[in-house]
């Protein structure tokens, strides 16, 4: 498999790298925190939904202000378990949506880093997705 390394992005400093298998081991980092982020001229609102070991667990609306910026934390957050996230506006067909297998495949190495943000920033035409795991706290 080619290695590679990239920046995953503009929040940290995370490397990248594809080598291990999300199969061989739980994960060494828990969801943290979600980040919203409306890159539009508008108010939108978007709806997130967080999926824990394949269970929803989480589903939420919210209204993003013009240029706004939103953290979402919750109490199912923060376990050493595979999460996924999906953000989508809707009546719209832009959706955003990241899992622990995606992320895993990325990161060679976690360090002593312990929960990861993942950000989802919505244009007029798509939702982007990043991640950040330098200095996340997990939530109590």
């Amino acid at each position: 498999m080619r290695r590679r390394t990239v920046v995953a992005s503009a929040f940290g400093g995370v490397g990248l790298a594809s080598c291990s298998s999300f199969a061989e081991r739980e994960p060494p980092v828990g969801l943290g925190r979600i980040r919203l982020v409306n890159a539009t001229d508008d108010v939108i609102e978007v709806v997130v939904t967080v999926e824990r070991e394949g269970r929803r667990v989480h589903e939420d609306a919210f209204e993003l202000e013009y240029r706004g910026v939103r953290e979402v934390v919750d109490e199912t957050m923060g376990h050493r378990v595979p999460y996924a996230v999906t953000v989508s506006v809707p009546g719209d067909s832009r959706a955003g949506t990241t899992s622990w297998e995606r992320l895993d495949s990325l990161v060679s190495n976690w360090g002593d880093m312990t929960c990861y943000e993942l950000s989802f920033t919505v244009d007029t035409d798509e939702i982007t997705t990043a991640f950040n795991a330098d200095g996340v706290e997990c939530p109590s």
